[in-house]
């Protein structure tokens, strides 16, 4: 190796010794810029986790732990982003990884079936089988009056997030609530072996579909409508009656009290047998409304209605609450041989309330 060859060689070990206190430095400074945004995004989780609305939570038969995690009021949904998610969105996928902490996700978009602004809610449980959980929802107002939830809008799983691993969410949407409260309550059912339903979680959620509207002002039983020659008289309706049998799978865990509805048809005075209605719908001065039959699991085992003597009975389970002082009861009046024919009350029911 020549002179010159040795001297390049010597100045570059004699460079690169007086560089490397500089870059031992800068290393130090990068290992403590690192030690101390771990400290400070470790200490931001721990005080947004000390800071979150504590609630309670429900408990399923199997000792799985159920959290209501959002709800939302309006034409669209999406998955909720508590603030640690918007926060920890920003971070690399790899440090998420590090942390295990898994970002909310699920499906999103504009309500499809439901008639107007519906109520979604996203259900956080501590399995993975959420879905495959036998579970009957219902609705309560704030005198704790129940009615079955009547669902409209996207119905499945999504991803509720965080840092544990075993959870999965549910969603679900209620096109029908007490909308003059100021809140009402979401309830969760299930079955026991003996086949009792037992209430398993309860949560309560702000009415932001809160309604001043008007009122509807209900007409006096017995009430006749006449059309195509026809007398159609509602002749009662009663909310609260006995369950009228012992009930079948899906239909034993509904909530809900028992509705009976009693019509009588008469052709110029006399009454005309023959004559069926398989369904009605039933809509209140807020703009809600619902069709009842024997094709939805709030009938008795899918029956709707029934001749006895001179009337046509219909029972189902009452979808709505005690909030109003009328609903409107759009009737369906089929015959084997006749024309059908459409027959619409005013009418608040005779509420008989079991203590």
């Amino acid at each position: 190796m020549g002179t010159d060859r040795r001297c390049v060689i010597l100045a570059a070990v004699a460079g690169w010794s007086s560089c490397s206190p500089i870059l031992n430095m800068a290393w130090s400074k990068l290992r403590m810029l690192g030690t101390v945004a771990a400290v400070l995004i470790t200490g931001t989780i721990v005080l947004l986790l000390a800071t979150m609305p504590r609630r309670n939570p429900g408990h399923l038969l199997n000792s799985t732990r159920v959290v209501l995690q959002s709800g939302a009021y309006g034409t669209s949904y999406s998955p909720p982003r508590p603030l640690l998610d918007r926060l920890l969105a920003h971070l690399p996928a790899a440090w998420l990884t590090r942390l295990h902490y898994t970002l909310c996700s699920g499906p999103s978009g504009a309500v499809r079936g439901a008639p107007g602004d519906i109520f979604c809610f996203w259900l956080d449980f501590s399995s993975p089988n959420a879905e495959s959980q036998k579970i009957g929802y219902a609705i309560a107002d704030e005198s704790g009056f129940e009615s079955p939830m009547v669902f409209n809008g996207f119905y499945g799983p999504y991803e509720p997030g965080g840092f544990a691993r075993n959870h999965s969410g549910l969603i679900r949407g209620a096109g029908i609530f007490a909308r003059r409260g100021n809140r009402f309550f979401l309830r969760l059912y299930q079955q026991d072996v003996s086949g009792k339903r037992i209430l398993v979680a309860q949560f309560p959620v702000k009415n932001s579909g809160l309604r001043r509207t008007p009122a509807w002002q209900a007409q006096p039983l017995p009430i006749s409508q006449q059309t195509n020659g026809l007398s159609l008289t509602l002749v009662s309706a009663q909310v609260g009656i006995p369950c009228p049998g012992p009930l079948v799978a899906p239909f034993d865990l509904q909530a809900g009290e028992w509705s009976e509805f009693r019509f009588q048809v008469s052709d110029k005075g006399e009454l005309n047998a023959g004559w069926t209605i398989n369904e009605i719908w039933i809509s209140d001065a807020t703009g809600q409304f619902i069709r009842i039959s024997g094709q939805d699991v709030g009938s008795f085992n899918r029956q709707f209605s029934r001749t006895e003597g001179d009337q046509i009975v219909c029972v189902h389970r009452w979808d709505y609450w005690t909030d109003e002082p009328a609903w409107k009861f759009r009737v369906h009046f089929e015959h084997p041989t006749k024309p059908g024919c459409w027959a619409e009350y005013l009418v608040r029911p005779s509420f008989q309330l079991r203590k």
